[in-house]
């Protein structure tokens, strides 16, 4: 009887899933390939076929995840709400997603740390840009629906990924005293208050 063919997806995956799980217990830096190797049960060679180092399964983890919630926040802005619950909703949904995969979120937080945004393998300029590109639309559509004055700066994107960047920030940090819902949501509402009371 012949073997069973290899899904490379489904091994691509495995292996990805495998080398979260070994940094997260052991730390990016200190990991090394042949550790991803053992945890995915696959010959060192193995891991070659699919990345070309550790940085390279770390970007593939981050932006397997990125995506997919990306895809789920783009689903929430073209509903049919109005722009200010939706634009809650998208808060929502970014530190849902950042704190549904948190050994994902303490190893990019860990490489970013030690290697740098110059360094980086992981793509957060395109994931920043679209989550502002969201925001700014849902931002124009609570104008036009008059829930927010006409002279929103233009930079009220950056600013919001920016408080909810540096609220999982302080979540991964001092996970017991920082609710990372609650305090997105009130940064949120502190933004939207400004906002209408200039």
């Amino acid at each position: 009887m012949s073997p069973r063919p290899v899904n490379k997806d489904e091994k691509r995956a495995e292996i990805l899933d495998a080398a979260i799980r070994v940094f997260a217990r052991a730390g990016f830096h200190p990991t090394k390939i042949e550790d991803v190797a053992r945890e995915a049960g696959v010959a060192k060679g193995t891991i070659y076929l699919y990345f070309t180092s550790r940085d390279d399964i770390l970007a593939a983890a981050f932006e397997r995840f990125a995506d997919e919630a990306l895809r789920g926040v783009r689903a929430l802005v073209e509903s049919a709400e109005p722009a200010l619950d939706r634009l809650h909703a998208l808060v929502r949904a970014m530190v849902a997603g950042a704190t549904a995969e948190p050994e994902l979120a303490r190893i990019v937080f860990d490489f970013w740390a030690v290697r740098g945004p110059g360094a980086a393998t992981v793509d957060f300029a395109r994931i920043y840009a679209e989550h502002r590109r969201l925001i700014a639309l849902l931002l124009d559509r609570a104008v036009a629906e008059g829930a927010l004055p006409a002279d929103v700066p233009e930079q009220t994107p950056a600013v919001l990924v920016g408080l909810v960047e540096g609220v999982l920030l302080q979540w991964l940090v001092d996970p017991a005293r920082v609710a990372p819902g609650p305090a997105a949501d009130a940064a949120t509402d502190l933004l939207l208050a400004g906002l209408t009371a200039r």
